[in-house]
């Protein structure tokens, strides 16, 4: 009885042992494929596999819905995957292999996608002027659809016909407000003026920052304050100005300017100090999106005026890692968008989409130049840009809106669910257009 109890108990820890090591090296072969959802619009989805062992000699195998889909020889630690031409709002599932010689394929996870369904191009919109000569809005961004914030430089003729200036505007969810917002004259002079202001973040409703003279303005909702100047002295030959401020709710404000300019700030490190990244590039930024959905979560396209065969774009991390792509669009470069992180959108002469790891020029129903691109996801994107041209992408074509069509230039753009904002410039006077989806 005695020997059998032992031998019962050896056979007990040898299976334990054998199931702990079978699990562990199946845990471990999994984790050297690992297959990841990139996006989906309503008839692609995007897959990215990673491979984290040697590849020499291998082969990747892409099954969908069980059956095989695709064929990869393997040149890289990272595959990108486009199943296209696919119904609208179906859900579809993938799986993956690695074949190395004879061995046994080591096999992925399984995921499972849904397309996305076409969104209405329909809005009804609203159009505002503000009249005098010289006014221009530089920058519009939504907080919801009662809270709205442009600015620029508008000029108004008081009940006294005295013209004055501001440089801001907030709509109330009912009409436009006037607003001024102080900035002071230098590093070494703390007079406060009223002057054009390029530039935006929103945080939240109440914790906005505002460019205005090289210097960074917050308003934390009742008054303007902490001015912190991005240079050092009006002698300061290293600052080239800022063109776009960008960022994350509650977590990080990026300002990009020209000949590399960049700047960041982070919440729990100091709101308000704004510390120079070093980009060792002499590219100007015109725009920065920021999406608070993984790792690389800021792009800044750069547009190399003398030789646009130096265009690149900067992907910037949360641990301020930068990554530079120079294989970009070799014509002149305005904006980006992207919803998470592939793939990505570029605007200005021209639109242009890179879905498989190539850049290709969109269609999208006209020739101007674009000056900003926005969206909210892969089935509802807007372009905005010269002779006041609007076009929207419902995740199957786009559409060009002919009625707000003008003389002028609408220069930002701003794209929260439901509402768009518009800004610009027409015939000397600021134009702003709002547009709610029916």
């Amino acid at each position: 009885m005695c020997i059998k109890y032992k031998n019962s108990m050896i056979s007990l820890i040898i299976i334990a042992v054998f199931n702990f090591l079978n699990c562990n090296i199946n845990e471990s072969l999994t984790n050297i494929l690992n297959l990841k959802l990139l996006d989906t619009s309503v008839t692609e989805i995007f897959l990215k596999i990673e491979i984290n062992t040697a590849f020499q000699n291998a082969d990747l195998i892409i099954y969908k819905d069980g059956k095989f889909f695709e064929n990869k020889r393997v040149l890289k630690n990272e595959v990108i995957v486009v199943d296209s031409n696919l119904t609208a709002n179906t859900k579809y599932s993938y799986e993956a292999e690695l074949r190395i010689d004879q061995n046994e394929p080591i096999k992925s996870n399984k995921i499972f996608a849904q397309t996305l369904t076409p969104t209405s191009h329909e809005f009804v919109w609203q159009k505002f002027f503000w009249s005098e000569i010289g006014s221009n809005i530089e920058d519009i961004e939504i907080i919801d659809k009662k809270n709205i914030w442009a600015v620029g430089s508008i000029w108004v003729t008081d009940s006294t016909q005295n013209l004055h200036f501001y440089n801001g505007l907030f709509w109330n969810g009912e009409r436009w407000e006037l607003k001024e917002i102080p900035a002071r004259v230098s590093p070494e002079n703390n007079e406060l003026v009223i002057g054009l202001v390029r530039s935006l973040f929103i945080s939240d409703s109440n914790d906005i920052w505002f460019h205005s003279g090289g210097q960074m303005i917050h308003w934390n909702g009742n008054i303007y304050g902490d001015w912190t100047f991005l240079f050092e002295s009006l002698s300061d030959t290293s600052f080239h100005g800022i063109n776009k401020l960008g960022g994350i709710s509650n977590k990080t404000g990026l300002a990009v300017g020209n000949k590399g300019n960049l700047f960041l700030s982070q919440k729990n490190f100091g709101w308000g100090k704004w510390e120079k990244l070093e980009t060792n590039i002499s590219e100007d930024f015109l725009d920065v999106l920021c999406i608070d959905k993984q790792e690389n979560n800021s792009y800044l396209p750069a547009t190399n005026f003398q030789d646009f065969n130096k265009n690149r774009i900067l992907i910037i991390d949360q641990n301020k890692k930068i990554t530079s792509i120079k294989s970009v669009i070799t014509r002149w470069v305005s904006s980006l968008w992207t919803n998470n992180g592939f793939p990505i959108y570029l605007s200005g002469d021209g639109i242009f989409e890179n879905k498989n790891e190539t850049w290709r020029e969109i269609n999208y129903g006209a020739n101007k130049v674009i000056e900003r691109i926005r969206g909210n996801t892969l089935n509802d994107i807007f372009a905005v840009g010269h002779f006041g041209t609007v076009t929207h992408f419902n995740g199957i074509d786009w559409r060009i809106y002919s009625e707000l069509e003008m003389n002028g230039i609408y220069k930002s753009l701003s794209v929260k669910e439901n509402i768009i904002a518009i800004a610009g410039i027409e015939m000397g006077r600021a134009v702003i257009v709002l547009g709610v989806r029916r």
